[in-house]
């Protein structure tokens, strides 16, 4: 994958082998309007909020995807045939569907690729371990600060994708640290709180 421009958290509840990865749709209005935002090249992390479907997934993050194009807006039928055509319509999925489609007769629908899901899926408790104050989302799609996103990233795929979505500047200290640790075998990390201790270690 290449860098990730923006972050941004899909927080839902729909069972886990549904759209999760291949794609984001929602009704038009102003409760959703940052669907336009969504641009190629964003990062969306997938998150299963406490009313998840699958008990398993409640609370975690499980993985992400790249977002391939903009938003579109689509009729109600339009949307069914979108997501027939990507392999995502069935009985189980039209139940959660049906919440939405009954209410609302125009929607964003955004492509998503390059799914990668987690080998880790991270509790919301971990990433509460190096920043206290993060709260869980209350909206469908939200933005992520950066810090938080790669450290989601980094412990979900325990370092895999440090070089494809992290910064330079990060990327390069777990570089420099991992050539310390070949070489020394440990080392030992200081600094005042909330600089980055944790989450490199």
């Amino acid at each position: 994958m290449t860098k990730c421009n923006e972050y941004y958290i899909e927080a839902t509840r729909v069972k886990y082998r549904g759209h999760i990865g291949k794609c984001l749709w929602s009704p038009i209005g102003r409760r959703w309007k940052i669907m336009e935002e969504l641009k190629p090249n964003n990062c969306i992390i997938h998150y299963f909020t406490i009313r998840a479907q699958d008990k398993e997934y409640k609370k975690v993050f499980v993985g992400y995807s790249k977002v391939i194009s903009n938003a579109e807006k689509l009729d109600r039928e339009m949307l069914i045939d979108r997501l027939k055509e990507m392999g995502i319509w069935n009985k189980d999925y039209e139940r959660f569907a049906r919440e939405w489609l009954d209410k609302y007769d125009r929607f964003y629908f955004v492509t998503l690729g390059d799914f990668i899901e987690f080998k880790h899926k991270v509790k919301v408790e971990d990433i509460r371990r190096e920043f206290p104050d993060f709260k869980t989302f209350q909206h469908y799609i939200a933005r992520l600060n950066s810090k938080v996103a790669e450290i989601i990233l980094y412990k979900g795929t325990k370092g895999e994708i440090k070089s494809a979505c992290l910064n330079p500047m990060t990327s390069h200290l777990i570089s420099e640290i991992e050539k310390l640790l070949s070489k020394f075998g440990q080392i030992i990390i200081f600094g005042p709180p909330g600089t980055g201790k944790t989450f490199f270690s």
